[in-house]
Order: C-alpha cells, then sequence, then structure tokens
C-alpha cells in the first residue's frame, strides 16, 4: 500500500489504519478489518500479497460520504459505523465482523456476500460494544465470546443464531 493517503475505501492500493488481521483456515487468504479510517473489510492473498477484494456493511460498496450514523432503535446505518474492528473467518469458512461504533457483528461468506447480524448492547453508543471476538475451541464453534471494552464485559453468544446468552463482567 502507500502511505498517507486518509480515508478512500474504495482503493485497492491502500489501507487506512487497520485494526485486525486474521487468516482462513486454509492460509491462503487474509481478511483485514479496514476500518479506522476506512469502513471496509479487505481480503489480501497470503502467498502473493495480492489484493483481492473488498467490501462494506451489507456486502454493499463503501461510501465515505454516506451518513453512518446509528441511533438504537431507528433503521441501522448502510455502512459500517466503524471502526471496523475485527473480520475473524470460522471453521465453516464465515467471516465475522465486528461494527465495534454500530454495535453490531455481520457474517458474511467469503466473497462478501451479508448473511446476517446481530446487535450486541445496542444503547452503547460511544466507542461501541463489539471491539474483538473469539469462538468456542469445539469443531462447530458453537459460542462466540464478544469482548465489550465500553461496558467491560463479555457477552457470549450462540453463533447461529447470534443472539446473547450470557454476560458476564464489570469494570474496576
Amino acid at each position: 500500500g502507500e502511505p498517507g493517503n486518509g480515508r478512500d475505501s474504495n482503493s485497492t492500493t491502500h489501507f487506512a489504519r487497520v485494526a485486525e488481521i486474521a487468516i482462513d483456515r486454509s492460509g491462503t487468504e487474509a481478511y483485514l478489518a479496514d476500518g479506522y479510517t476506512n469502513r471496509r473489510v479487505d481480503v489480501i492473498d497470503v502467498a502473493t500479497g495480492a489484493f483481492k477484494r473488498y467490501w462494506g456493511a451489507y456486502g454493499n460498496r463503501p461510501d465515505d460520504d454516506a451518513d453512518n450514523s446509528y441511533v438504537p432503535d431507528q433503521a441501522l446505518p448502510q455502512q459500517f459505523k466503524g471502526p471496523v474492528h475485527c473480520a475473524e473467518p470460522s471453521n465453516d469458512d464465515l467471516i465475522y465482523v465486528c461494527d465495534r461504533g454500530g454495535d453490531r457483528i455481520q457474517v458474511f461468506r467469503p466473497d462478501g456476500t451479508f448473511i446476517k447480524e446481530g446487535m450486541i448492547a445496542p444503547q452503547t453508543l460511544a466507542m461501541g460494544s463489539t471491539w474483538d471476538i473469539a469462538f468456542s475451541q469445539d469443531d462447530d464453534q458453537e459460542f462466540i465470546y464478544v469482548a465489550d471494552g465500553s461496558n467491560m464485559k463479555v457477552h457470549i453468544l450462540d453463533r447461529t443464531s447470534l443472539e446473547v446468552l450470557y454476560t458476564f463482567g464489570e469494570g474496576g
């Protein structure tokens, strides 16, 4: 990439403050949470470093000029609120994306096709609730553990439904 180019969520030549990188099971693709400045997920070929594809919220083309305001109990923004804070491949090759400021996790196929989303502590606002995720260690990865840095909690989700099953923790 080319440093110093600022926000351009549709550039294929540079990133803008990537939050996290994760590699798929096959070891061939890297998923970048390119979301502190840009509003997207990038996919890079691990062997060559070549830029392969990218997408925004709901699999949409990112729009840096779109209104991405998030107000609980109103229509969700069609762009990532940001920062896009994780892009984690699961054992069944789905990509789980943390839209931290949007208090949501969106799930995609590796080609960027949107599948579903789940809201986590939707009244959080400000710094958001979906800071990072980890999958349970069973083969089916039945659970997702969501680190919520704003509320200082961990949320345990059913991975299939994205329903919050249990929450624990408190600041201090």
